[in-house]
């Protein structure tokens, strides 16, 4: 994940100027610190980034045309419950929302959630979160596979 570095010049005041008895020329209080502070930034939300749902949440279908799923048809407005660890993927930005299309890995037919292909916007801190989310949930499978691998390892030399 590339992280942009933004490093900016901040003033610091240990205790009020008064307390210092710090003063510039003209009265006014004197900044007690001047540094530099790094803050990382995560990369730009773009079209074609992936996710993974953080929580359940109840959102509202922003699909144009209706999904079926068995008997039911989800439309534009329709509230349903997206649940937590399922994949999304950034359709678009709009306002400082992203528009995710959201892919249920369980059973396509069951109707307590919304449907495989369902369409909603979420802010762009929540996205960033799901990629966190993602990112860290794929570290936590390769760190888990390598411990596995080692394991093994071990006990084929007994």
């Amino acid at each position: 994940m590339k992280k942009i570095v933004l490093i900016a010049t901040i003033c610091m005041l240990a205790m009020p100027a008064f307390a210092q008895g710090k003063r510039t020329d003209h009265g006014e209080p004197r900044p007690a610190d001047i540094g530099r502070k790094m803050v990382v930034l995560p990369e730009p939300v773009s079209v074609g980034d992936v996710g993974l749902t953080v929580d359940a949440a109840e959102i509202e279908l922003r699909n144009i045309d209706p999904v079926r799923v068995g008997v039911s048809v989800y439309k534009w407005g329709v509230k349903c419950r997206v649940l937590s660890d399922q994949h999304i993927q950034a359709l678009g930005l709009w306002k400082e929302k992203v528009l995710v299309r959201y892919e249920f890995s369980q059973d396509p037919t069951a109707h307590d959630h919304c449907p495989n292909g369902g369409i909603f916007f979420m802010t762009e801190v929540e996205f960033v979160a799901a990629r966190a989310h993602l990112q860290q949930v794929d570290a936590n499978k390769k760190a888990d596979a390598e411990e596995r691998e080692a394991v093994e390892q071990i006990l084929r030399k007994q």
